[in-house]
């Protein structure tokens, strides 16, 4: 027996029970089709908006924390960047290192000098001495 048919057997058992008569249960059969009819409409119209809204609720959820990461790491970016050019930073590096070994000659310069007046005088002595 089928689902249909058992329903079928136990409505007309219950309207047996009750001591319906035919008309009766026809009034109570048309009744039951116009309440099916009722609740079957929002039902088919729920069947054709749930697939849609399913998909948007899906897409939804897995889109929307791979957009919010996205944009969670690009304003974190944002906030950390010094926005500085790695060009920019190369050239003072150079500049540095330039002004450094210039300072560095200037100083031995200044040494070999400080060097040769102290030989020089030590050479006067010596030599005024002999």
């Amino acid at each position: 027996m089928t689902p249909r048919e058992a329903f079928k057997v136990g409505f007309l058992a219950y309207c047996a029970e009750r001591g319906l008569g035919a008309d009766e249960v026809g009034a109570l059969v048309k009744r039951a089709s116009i309440f099916g009819e009722v609740v079957r409409a929002p039902l088919r119209l729920a069947s054709s908006v749930a697939p849609t809204a399913l998909n948007a609720a899906l897409i939804g959820a897995i889109g929307l924390p791979i957009v919010a990461g996205a944009g969670t790491g690009w304003a974190a970016a944002k906030l950390t960047d010094d926005d500085s050019d790695v060009d920019a930073a190369r050239s003072d590096e150079i500049l540095a290192e330039y002004q450094r070994l210039t300072d560095q000659a200037r100083r031995q310069s200044a040494l070999k000098a400080l060097q040769g007046q102290s030989t020089l005088g030590l050479n006067r002595s010596l030599a005024g001495a002999a």
